[in-house]
């Protein structure tokens, strides 16, 4: 499944991501960053993302979008560019 996760760099979507990843869908994830809590704290659960699927090998399986869910604009390209299963 292709499945679209919002707030992939929160502390729920980066868990549900990696799950995700382990059981074999392609995940999209997107977040704005914003400064809510410590941004870095965003930043270093994209890495560790990005590490994990270095090491699992399913680099393929995963995109990071820096997208605001408002912005209604960049959210109808990404679906205009993707055929999601599910959005979380």
């Amino acid at each position: 499944m292709k499945i679209l996760v919002t707030g992939s760099a929160g502390f729920i979507g980066f868990h549900l991501v990696k799950r995700l990843l382990t059981d074999g869908h392609d995940v999209i994830g997107v977040d704005n960053l914003n400064d809510y809590y410590a941004v870095s704290l965003k930043e270093d659960r994209l890495a560790e993302i990005t590490k994990f699927c270095i090491d699992r090998n399913v680099i393929e399986q995963y995109d990071f979008q820096k997208i605001d869910i408002a912005d209604s604009d960049a959210m109808n390209q990404l679906f205009d560019e993707h055929d999601f299963d599910m959005v979380v």
